[in-house]
């Protein structure tokens, strides 16, 4: 079919003038991708707070409150809130409670050696160690009874997913050493020591760990719940 300039002229962009409409519903198109793509972007880059909420769910135990100071230790804390997000926590265990001490949590292999054959393992990545003998001098959190630190090997960069809660006054051995960056809360601390009474009578005497895999606790969920700035 033939089409004359005035027939291409009604149906093009050009032809705005004409109508009115269609620069209207173009703006409003746009308007409405960008409004996508931000939001798209404030969730892709969250906005650090000082300080983050987190709930931990113990089977047959209850919750951990804990408040995880970013301010202190912020490569450690969003490591640790990366991987609740991702769900990485979930379906592992506390395997060591050490009296007095600790318990300690989060390692993929549940304490074992090896993974059993067939069985996917979760992977993290290793984070460098904030504390001071590692040259990291804003960590200013003390192993008090209620801190929450992570765990790692002799390589003082090591720490990935493992961490423990202290059940007394561990500064003379903890501090300055690992990489402290929260506090649990006064009422969770009661289920962390149920959680260390009910695991005792099957630990390792001399570290407390425990390798039957069904007398360790169950962690089923870690939460971020709230998040803020200290003024």
């Amino acid at each position: 079919m033939e089409m004359n300039s005035k027939t291409i002229a009604e149906i093009s962009p050009i032809n705005a003038k004409q109508t009115g409409k269609f620069p209207i519903k173009l703006i409003a198109i746009i308007l409405a991708i960008a409004v996508v793509i931000t939001a798209a972007l404030v969730l892709l880059i969250k906005p650090k707070k000082d300080i983050y909420v987190v709930e931990m769910e113990v089977e047959g135990y209850g919750v951990i409150t804990m408040e995880l100071v970013r301010t202190n230790a912020p490569a450690t804390v969003d490591n640790f809130i990366k991987l609740a997000e991702s769900n990485f926590y979930d379906g592992l265990t506390f395997i060591r409670a050490q009296e007095g001490f600790v318990i300690q949590g989060g390692d993929p292999l549940k304490g074992q050696s090896k993974a059993p054959e067939g069985e996917n393992v979760k992977q993290a990545a290793s984070i460098p160690g904030e504390f001071t003998s590692n040259g990291f001098y804003k960590n200013h959190i003390s192993h008090i009874e209620g801190v929450i630190s992570m765990a790692r090997s002799n390589d003082p960069d090591s720490a990935s997913s493992q961490f423990f809660i202290t059940l007394g006054d561990a500064r003379a051995s903890l501090d300055g050493k690992y990489a402290g960056f929260g506090y649990v809360d006064e009422e969770s601390m009661e289920v962390v020591h149920a959680i260390a009474e009910a695991m005792y009578p099957y630990a390792d005497a001399s570290m407390g760990f425990v390798y039957a895999v069904e007398k360790q606790v169950v962690i089923t969920d870690v939460r971020v719940v709230d998040s803020y700035n200290i003024d």
